[in-house]
């Protein structure tokens, strides 16, 4: 009897392993379609052109049990729905994958700030994408996600032409979330936009109006400073953003030009050679942060 007991447990354990494989590979397969599905979509998802809606509900069939999976194809669900300009299924699918996979806390979070962005930019319900911004801030563990909805935060207030609390709310982005540099360059770059429009309003007194221009140049050359590299278009605005305030305040284009041109050549100058007549000077090194 011991023998073909013997055997009977081979067996068994052989279906075992074959069946944990076959599990295995499917959840690799389901993996491999969400990485798959991403792949075809566009960066700037939000503006539409794209269609995986069919696969997205599939993947959400009973059939399919990974909860984390599922979750990632519930938030690409709710984001073609939001792509789509179908507002109202956007926001559904977003609180669905809040409710249901609570576990699966990074899709919940950017869930939670897509709804701000949709109350924000498709609605324009600004206190309401306020309070989704905070619940992305005061709801889930520290990352970039945060500093954007506490930057997205400032930018509703904009909107609403509180410009007091927008600036409030960019100083936090700042003094919160410095190890964020992309977006600490934004707020920096906003904050810098808002000075500028203060500074060119009708009704400015001219000694209000420097004092501004001053703090546009301040809020520029921090932007400068945390800009990243790899951000070639938040360098672009940066640099914009300093060539306007010098033209605004001095009301010609000598610094401007001056600022342009260290940009292009540096201390050497067009020799590229330093210690000779056309060295440069970075005109940014007076304004003290």
């Amino acid at each position: 009897m011991k023998p073909k007991l013997r055997i009977t447990m081979g067996v068994l354990i052989f279906i075992l392993c074959l069946f944990s494989a076959g599990f295995v590979a499917g959840q690799a397969a389901v993996k491999n379609r969400i990485k798959f599905i991403k792949e075809k979509i566009p960066q700037k998802w939000w503006h539409g052109g794209w269609d995986e809606e069919s696969d997205l509900n599939d993947l959400l069939s009973p059939s399919h049990t990974d909860k984390h999976q599922k979750a990632q194809a519930q938030y690409l669900l709710a984001s073609q729905h939001y792509a789509n300009r179908y507002h109202q299924r956007a926001l559904q699918g977003y609180r669905k994958l809040i409710n249901d996979y609570p576990n699966a806390w990074f899709e919940c979070q950017k869930a939670q700030f897509e709804i701000g962005q949709i109350h924000l930019y498709r609605l324009q319900e600004f206190s309401t994408a306020i309070y989704a911004y905070q619940k992305v801030i005061d709801d889930y563990p520290d990352n970039y996600l945060k500093a954007m909805a506490q930057m997205m935060k400032a930018r509703a207030y904009r909107e609403q032409k509180d410009y007091g609390r927008a600036f409030i709310e960019y100083e936090e982005v700042i003094k919160k979330y410095p190890k964020y540099r992309t977006e600490v360059t934004e707020a920096s770059i906003d904050m810098g936009d808002l000075f500028i429009s203060k500074a060119l309003n009708a009704q400015a007194q001219p000694e209000q109006r420097n004092t501004d221009l001053d703090e546009a140049l301040l809020s520029y050359k921090r932007a400068y400073n945390f800009c990243p590299v790899n951000h070639p278009e938040l360098m672009e605005r940066t640099l914009d953003g300093i060539y306007r305030s010098f033209r605004c305040r001095d009301m010609n284009l000598v610094r401007a030009t001056q600022f342009i041109k260290f940009q292009k050549y540096g201390i050497a100058g067009i020799d590229q050679q330093e210690g000779t007549d056309d060295d440069l000077i970075n005109p940014l090194e007076e304004i003290q942060l």
